[in-house]
C-alpha cells in the first residue's frame, strides 16, 4: 500500500477542509432562511477591551482575538477555567494535570510557555522569580470570571515583552455587573472536591465590595515517568525493557516513589476588592493569596510544587479619559523540589524526606507593576498613549541562580527593570468603513538593548463583512534563568555578558555574545463575516519571520574537546553549560472557524488550523529549535438550550489533534494523534436559582499524553452544583 507524502497529505487535509467550508455555506445559506421563519435568530456582539485597550465590538477589532464568555465557562466540561481554551479556534492546548493546562499559539511551544503574556484584569499575573505565567497558581477563581480574551500572534506595540505568541486577559465581574451571594460545589472522581463562593455588594454613595475564595483538593492522576539517579528521565531510554532493567538495578526510580506525603492536589484562593465610583471614575483596591501544592512541568524535569504562596496588592483607577495601576505581587515556593533531583540523593543512601529537602529549591521573588494610559479623540482620530513600569526582583538565595552570597560577602544584584512607552493612532474613515491602526512601543531593559515593537493594521467593513490586515513585530526577554542560571556549581550558567571559548593553547576560537531578545515579525490577513445573522465565518492566514532565536541550554565548552570557557570577568571555567542566540525561521498558517446558528437554542462551532515550520535557517552546529506544534487541528462544539427541559442545556465538544515530534530540554519523543470528546448537561431550577451539571471529559477513554512530561488523562466525571442567593 502506498503512502502519500507529507505534501500530498497536506493538500488532501486542506481540500477536506474547503470540502466543509464550501459544504457548510451552501448548507447554512439554505437552513438558515428556514431557520428564520421558525425562531427569531439573533448573535449578539460580544465587546472586547485586549485588542486596543479599550471598548470595541470583537467583528471590529484590528487584531485576531478570540473570546470565553462566562456563559461559556459554565457549560464547559473542563475541570479549571483554562482548560476551556482548549476549544478556542488557534489555540493549542494541552491538559497535563488536575490543575495544570499549557496554553499556546503559532508554533514553537515547550514545557515553559515563555511566549505568551497573560494578565488578569490588565495588570500582570506572572511568576516574578521566572517571568511565566501563573496559570493555575493564580488567586482568580473561575466563579468570579466575566470573559477570557486571547489575541493570537505578535501584541508588542501595546503590551511590550513576552508576547510573541499572543496575549490573554481574563476579566473578572464587578460588584455592578453581579451583586448577591454565589456558591458552587464540584465533586468527582479522583476524589476532586472543589468549593467556591463569590460576594458582591453595592452600596449607597458609589461603594462597592467584592469579596471570592476557592478550595480544590483532589488525586493527581499518576505519571508513568522515571528518573535516573543522574537525573535523566525515560525519554532517555529506547525501551520499556531497559526501563525496567534500570528500575530493578536501582539505577532509576518511578515519580511516584519520588513524592513526599500524598500524590495529591490542593490549591486555597482568596481574593477581596474595594471599589468606589465617582461620576465615570472608578477606584479600587485588591489583595489576593494562594497556596498551592500540584506538580509541574519543567525542560530538565518535574517539581513537586509543595506550599507555593502567590501574593498581590493592587491599586487601579479608571475614568473615560485615562487609567492608572500598580500592582506587587509576591511567590514563596515553600518546601518545592525538583524531582528529578531526588533519585542521586537516595542512591547515596538518604532518606526520601532529607533527599527532597536537598533538591529543593527557594523562590522567595517579588514584581512590581505599574501602567498609565491616556486616550484622546480629535475627529475621527483616537490615540492612546501610555506608560508602562516593570520590575523583577528574583531571590533565590543561591539555590539556583546566581545570587549567592560570595566570598567578600557581597551579593550580585540581578533584578530586572523593563520601562515602556507606546502610541496608537486610530483613525476612521470612509464613513467608519476602512480603519487605519497604527501603533509602536519602545522598551527600555536594564539588562540588553531596548526594543521597538510596531504594527499598521487595515480593516475594511461592509455591513457584516470584515477584512483586516496587518503587520507586526514583537519579542521575546530573555527569562531570568537563562541570564543568571547558576547551577551545578557553576558549569550551568546564565549567559548575561557573553563568554569566550579557549582552545587548549590558551587562544580564542569563539566568542559567544551575550542573550538578546527573540524577534518575530508577523504579516496576517483576516475576514470576519456574518451570513443572514445566523452564520459566521472567523478567518485568517500568517506568516512570521522569527530570528535570534534563545537555545536551550548547550555545552559550549569542555576539555573532553579540547576547550574551556572565560566569562566577561575574565574568570576561569573549565565546563561551560549555557544559552545562545541562533537561527532562523519561518512559520507558515491559517485558523478557520464556522459557526452556524440554527435557532436561538442550538448552535455548532467549528474550527480547522493548520501550522507549519516553512524552513529554519541554522549556521552552528546546535539542534533546531522544534516546531513542538501539530500541523493540523480541528475542534467542534455543539451546544443546545432547553433540549431536555426549559432551563436545560447539553453542550458536546470535540477535538482532533494530529501527532507530532516533541522536543524541550530533557523531553523527547513524540505526541501521538489523539481524538478527545467531551460532554455537559445541565439544569437550572429557576424557583430557587440552582443549577445543577454533570460533566464528562475525555468521554472515549483515550489514554494519552499531551505533553511530555505529564500524565495521561482518563474518562473524568464531575457533578457540580452552582447557587445564587
Amino acid at each position: 500500500m502506498k503512502v502519500l507524502s507529507a505534501g500530498h497529505a497536506r493538500l488532501v487535509h486542506l481540500a477536506i477542509a474547503v470540502f466543509l467550508l464550501m459544504g457548510s455555506l451552501a448548507w447554512a445559506q439554505d437552513k438558515s432562511e428556514k431557520s428564520k421563519k421558525k425562531d427569531e435568530i439573533t448573535v449578539e456582539e460580544s465587546l472586547v477591551i485586549t485588542a486596543s485597550k479599550r471598548p470595541e465590538k470583537r467583528m471590529e477589532a484590528p487584531s485576531t482575538i478570540e473570546t470565553v464568555t462566562s456563559q461559556s465557562l459554565l457549560e464547559s466540561a473542563a475541570t479549571t477555567f483554562s482548560g476551556a481554551l482548549a476549544q478556542v479556534k488557534g489555540v493549542d492546548f494541552a491538559n497535563g494535570g488536575i490543575n495544570l493546562q499549557k496554553v499556546s499559539t503559532r508554533g514553537f511551544s515547550s514545557s515553559f510557555n515563555s511566549r505568551m503574556l497573560s494578565l488578569v484584569d490588565g495588570r500582570l499575573s506572572t511568576l516574578p522569580g521566572a517571568g511565566l505565567p501563573q496559570g493555575g497558581l493564580s488567586p482568580v477563581s473561575s466563579l468570579d470570571i466575566r470573559s477570557m480574551e486571547l489575541i493570537l500572534g505578535p501584541a508588542g506595540a501595546l503590551y511590550g515583552s513576552n508576547t510573541t505568541a499572543g496575549v490573554l486577559n481574563i476579566i473578572t465581574k464587578t460588584p455592578w455587573d453581579e451583586e448577591g451571594l454565589s456558591v458552587a460545589f464540584k465533586g468527582g472522581e479522583q476524589n476532586l472536591v472543589d468549593a467556591q463562593f463569590r460576594y458582591a455588594q453595592v452600596f449607597d454613595g458609589g461603594w462597592g465590595f467584592k469579596l471570592t475564595g476557592q478550595y480544590l483538593s483532589a488525586d493527581e492522576f499518576v505519571s508513568d515517568n522515571v528518573f535516573d539517579v543522574n537525573g535523566a528521565n525515560q525519554t532517555s531510554y529506547a525501551s520499556a525493557t531497559e526501563v525496567q532493567a534500570a528500575l530493578d538495578a536501582g539505577a532509576a526510580y518511578r515519580e511516584q516513589d519520588l513524592i513526599v506525603g500524598d500524590y495529591d492536589v490542593l490549591s486555597t484562593k482568596m481574593e477581596m476588592t474595594g471599589y468606589y465610583r465617582r461620576g465615570e471614575t472608578l477606584f479600587t483596591a485588591l489583595v489576593g493569596w494562594s497556596e498551592n501544592d500540584s506538580f509541574g512541568v519543567t525542560n530538565v524535569g518535574r517539581n513537586r510544587i509543595d506550599g507555593w504562596e502567590i501574593g498581590h496588592v493592587q491599586l487601579k483607577a479608571s475614568a473615560p479619559r485615562w487609567f492608572f495601576q500598580v500592582t506587587r505581587t509576591g511567590e514563596d515556593a515553600g518546601n518545592t523540589y525538583s524531582i528529578q533531583n531526588v533519585p542521586a540523593y537516595l542512591a547515596a543512601g538518604m532518606s526520601l524526606a532529607d533527599a527532597a529537602d536537598q533538591s529543593r529549591f527557594i523562590n522567595d521573588s517579588y514584581l512590581n507593576d505599574a501602567e498609565f494610559q491616556t486616550n484622546y479623540e480629535i475627529g475621527n482620530l483616537f490615540l492612546v498613549a501610555g506608560l508602562s513600569y516593570r520590575e523583577y526582583q528574583p531571590n533565590s538565595e543561591g539555590s539556583y541562580l546566581d545570587d549567592f552570597v560570595r566570598a567578600d560577602g557581597t551579593k550580585q544584584d540581578i533584578s530586572r527593570e523593563e520601562k515602556g512607552v507606546y502610541l496608537q493612532a486610530d483613525w476612521r474613515l470612509m464613513e467608519d468603513r476602512l480603519r487605519v491602526v497604527a501603533a509602536g512601543r519602545y522598551d527600555d531593559f536594564s539588562e540588553f538593548d531596548s526594543q521597538f515593537s510596531p504594527k499598521l493594521g487595515l480593516t475594511y467593513n461592509v455591513n457584516n463583512h470584515h477584512v483586516r490586515a496587518n503587520y507586526m513585530s514583537s519579542y521575546r526577554a530573555p527569562e531570568i534563568i537563562e541570564t543568571h542560571l547558576f547551577f551545578f556549581n557553576g558549569l550551568a550558567r546564565g549567559n548575561l555578558n557573553g563568554f569566550s571559548i579557549l582552545d587548549a593553547a590558551g587562544n580564542t576560537v569563539n566568542q559567544i555574545s551575550g542573550l538578546a531578545p527573540e524577534e518575530v515579525t508577523t504579516v496576517e490577513v483576516g475576514y470576519r463575516g456574518l451570513f443572514n445573522n445566523a452564520l459566521m465565518i472567523d478567518a485568517v492566514a500568517y506568516r512570521s519571520d522569527y530570528e535570534d532565536f534563545i537555545s536551550p541550554l548547550q555545552l559550549v565548552a569542555t576539555p573532553a574537546l579540547g576547550t574551556s570557557a572565560v566569562d566577561s570577568a575574565g574568570n576561569a571555567i573549565p565546563v561551560l553549560f549555557t544559552y545562545l542566540n541562533y537561527g532562523k525561521a519561518k512559520i507558515e498558517g491559517f485558523d478557520l472557524g464556522v459557526d452556524y446558528f440554527f435557532n436561538d437554542r442550538v448552535s455548532l462551532k467549528t474550527s480547522v488550523g493548520y501550522a507549519k515550520l516553512a524552513s529554519f535557517e541554522n549556521t552552528t552546529t546546535i539542534p533546531d529549535i522544534p516546531f513542538n506544534t501539530p500541523e493540523w487541528k480541528y475542534k467542534a462544539s455543539l451546544n443546545i438550550a432547553d433540549v431536555f427541559a426549559p432551563n436545560s442545556f447539553l453542550t458536546l465538544t470535540g477535538r482532533r489533534v494530529n501527532g507530532y515530534d516533541y522536543l524541550s530540554g530533557n523531553w523527547s519523543g513524540s505526541i501521538e494523534n489523539f481524538s478527545e470528546f467531551n460532554l455537559a448537561a445541565g439544569y437550572r431550577i429557576p424557583k430557587i436559582d440552582t443549577l445543577l451539571k454533570l460533566s464528562w471529559s475525555n468521554v472515549t477513554d483515550q489514554d494519552k499524553t499531551q505533553l511530555l512530561g505529564t500524565p495521561a488523562q482518563p474518562s473524568f466525571l464531575t457533578l457540580e452544583i452552582y447557587q445564587k442567593f
